[in-house]
């Protein structure tokens, strides 16, 4: 009992490190310049990333910039020649900036969202296609050279029982030598070859009277069930998809909306603080929702970016969200350089950027192998993220904490998003329907 009360700490720092390596696992997943060579070798992937790099990098970031570093200053500065006040000038630099951004910007950005969507899903469906190739070659070139390896080995064991078989028959001979120099088998052998050829003929004539035997409105009525068998399956299937479909897309809208309003809640924490004139406390919440703000945007990236190699591989919204859960550190990591990308930049330069650098981190989750496996391994040892640990504990209670450690460590990030679903769906359902 001391030593397990001893050995929680040590639990927690296990846990702790492992998270620690899977988030520098993810990181780097989301650097490795692999994604570099899909875009390079494929003509689709080439194409498609070359109109994302047009749309958002010259046009929509171009704009920006125009209108930040040459519209606004020429304004201003004409104005300023012609005579007016500083407070005039600022006035119509706000309506000249809000202007431009409703004319130009927003229809632009309404406009790349669409055709950004339809980008990504053509990237990913070759991607995918690239890679689940690539792995099949693997496989076959693996299979070819351990198959020769298998008739290398049977050969060289065949070559070995045919040696013995010379060497037990010259040592203790089965055939019987008769007087004219013929060889044949003991009368044994011939009886029990007789018997086998007696009992199997029966069989045999009794299967195919079976076989002749069946009806043919069986195969008839058998037909008839398995088409409508068939036409149910396929309303069932097509029902099934529309739901997962409304499903998830109203999962992605809660989940977006949560993650906008934890990320202004900080910031609002942090400004009644400072009104209270708690300029400490309001430091530090500032602190705190910045970084509770880059966690749930690394989240929503990760998410985002593996979300289009699960959909391919046909997994359903809650197996999704099990393997994420379980797997948090590792995307906390991989969502981390373009959540970066977009908090450093400004407004709506960062809305370019990453329109820009998304499906470059589409390809490489395909590429990406989260870490984390439930350990199957003996007591006293447990897989955390993918590495193994051997924990102390005293004899009596290994077995029991050890089964508790073979669970997966998962931590529940989409709780709040599905309670606010089902709210949602009640809420919907009781006062729409």
């Amino acid at each position: 009992t001391v030593l397990t009360f001893l050995s929680r700490p040590f639990h927690n720092m296990v846990y702790k490190g492992a998270a620690i390596k899977s988030f520098i696992a993810g990181f780097r997943d989301a650097l490795w310049p692999g994604m570099l060579i899909y875009v390079v070798t494929s003509p689709m992937i080439r194409k498609r990333f070359f109109q994302c790099f047009l749309l958002n990098g010259l046009i929509f970031i171009g704009s920006i910039i125009l209108l930040n570093s040459i519209i606004i200053p020429v304004f201003v500065f004409l104005l300023q020649c012609v005579g007016f006040s500083a407070t005039s000038t600022e006035w119509a630099e706000f309506a000249v900036d809000k202007l431009y951004k409703a004319i130009w910007v927003l229809p632009l950005y309404i406009f790349s969202f669409v055709a950004n969507s339809l980008w990504y899903q053509d990237i990913a469906q070759q991607a995918h296609f690239l890679f689940t190739q690539s792995r099949h070659e693997e496989e076959k070139s693996m299979t070819k050279l351990l198959q020769q390896m298998h008739k290398k080995q049977n050969k060289h064991i065949k070559s070995n029982l045919q040696r013995d078989s010379l060497l037990r028959q010259r040592q203790s001979p089965v055939h019987i030598k008769h007087k004219n120099g013929s060889h044949s088998l003991p009368d044994k052998y011939h009886h029990y070859h007789q018997t086998w050829n007696n009992n199997k003929l029966p069989r045999d004539r009794d299967r195919s009277s079976s076989l002749s035997s069946s009806p043919s409105n069986e195969l008839a009525t058998a037909a008839t069930n398995k088409n409508s068998r068939s036409s149910t399956n396929l309303l069932h299937s097509i029902q099934s998809s529309i739901n997962e479909e409304i499903y998830h897309t109203l999962f992605l809208v809660v989940f977006n909306i949560q993650i906008l309003v934890c990320a202004k809640l900080g910031t609002l924490l942090s400004m009644i603080a400072w009104s209270l004139s708690y300029p400490t406390a309001s430091m530090v919440l500032d602190y705190i929702g910045t970084l509770v703000a880059f966690f749930l945007f690394c989240w929503q990236h990760a998410f985002l970016s593996f979300e289009y190699k699960w959909m391919m591989d046909g997994k359903p919204l809650h197996s999704r969200m099990k393997y994420f859960e379980q797997r948090v550190p590792y995307f906390s990591g991989f969502g981390a350089p373009l959540t970066l990308l977009v908090l450093i930049a400004p407004q709506f330069i960062s809305t370019g950027i990453y329109a820009l650098t998304f499906p470059l981190f589409i390809i490489q989750a395909i590429e990406s192998e989260p870490i984390y496996k439930a350990s199957n391994n003996n007591a006293g040892e447990v897989t955390v993220f993918g590495y193994r640990w051997t924990l102390f504990a005293s004899s009596s209670s290994r077995s029991s904490s050890s089964q508790e450690l073979k669970k997966p460590l998962r931590i529940p990030v989409f709780a709040t998003t599905q309670w606010l679903q089902y709210a949602v769906i009640w809420f919907c359902g009781h006062h729409f329907c």
